[in-house]
């Protein structure tokens, strides 16, 4: 019983540190998809988040954090599986936080694109061409999108309009920038004049989008903090028993506790899996891109 529970306990660590920290386990089954990207999906997640670091790096750290904070636990607890879960938890905080960052800074790109299209149909109505109306955008358009158009501005001084363009749609990669970059790929082939009516439908489509995301999030925020208030409590009251009774500290060493807590664990984590999904807004797919995982 206590090697079954033990073994049940390492299975669940091993699956929860490979979620935590996105290197989960292939399900059988299932084919991978290809990736179109020339650059590893975890560096290509990390450059999107905005960290300068590489996935070695990343990888260190959150072990480093996970390990050292297993060590604490343990030592404070007395009780080796009590220090798992917390362990896992400090491991993922990287992942966390970058996570977090991307959405961030995906999120602010979905709202500047409304202004952005309508500071480029405004500029299209002058004796502008395309091209100089997109290097604009990288001086005066929206903070969030001037990054993108920068560099627009520096691939096509060494490729075509078209080829930068499609550069800038794989390093934003969402399914907005994929809608609008399209448009703007067809203006560089056929001309602006058709699209002007097109930027103007997009400006308002993104518009009423966004209206709609934030006032779901809004509603979804006191739930949330519930439901992740739910997950960490109880273990977090469970290491201040532990550190201070003995009778717990024993009876989580032995196998019937590490079973206990192997099976509370697994219902935490399931119920927040449930939650999570519940509470996921359907988002649009890249349809003509390579997918990203989310966090």
């Amino acid at each position: 019983m206590r090697l079954a529970a033990a073994l049940a306990a390492a299975a669940f660590a091993y699956l929860a540190v490979g979620y935590l920290l996105g290197q989960a386990p292939p399900r059988p089954g299932l084919r991978a998809r290809p990736r179109r990207t020339r650059r590893p999906r975890a560096q290509y997640w990390l450059d999107q988040a905005g960290a300068d670091v590489n996935p070695t790096q990343f990888w260190t750290v959150s072990v480093l954090g996970g390990g050292l904070a297993f060590l604490v636990v343990a030592g404070v607890t007395g009780t080796v599986t009590v220090a798992l879960l917390p362990a896992i938890g400090v491991a993922g905080l990287p992942r966390t936080y970058y996570a977090a960052v991307r959405r961030n800074r995906a999120r602010q790109r979905t709202r500047a694109w409304p202004d952005a299209l309508r500071h480029l149909a405004a500029s299209l109505a002058t004796p502008v061409s395309l091209h100089q109306a997109l290097v604009a955008l990288g001086r005066t358009g929206p903070l969030a999108l001037r990054p993108a158009f920068e560099r627009y501005a520096r691939l096509s001084a060494a490729l075509d309009q078209r080829a930068a363009l499609q550069a800038v749609r794989e390093d934003l990669a969402d399914a907005v920038s994929d809608r609008v970059l399209d448009v703007l790929i067809a203006a560089v082939d056929q001309g602006p004049a058709i699209v002007m009516d097109l930027l103007a439908d997009q400006a308002r489509i993104t518009s009423l989008d966004l209206v709609l995301v934030e006032q779901i999030e809004s509603r979804q925020l006191l739930d949330r903090l519930s439901a992740r208030g739910v997950l960490v409590l109880p273990y977090f009251l469970l290491v201040v028993l532990c550190a201070s009774v003995p009778e717990y500290r024993t009876y989580y060493g032995t196998g019937r506790g590490v079973l206990v807590l192997a099976v509370g664990v697994a219902l935490s984590f399931g119920g927040m899996a449930i939650v999570r999904r519940q509470a996921r807004i359907p988002g649009e797919d890249r349809v003509f891109g390579a997918m990203v995982e989310e966090a």
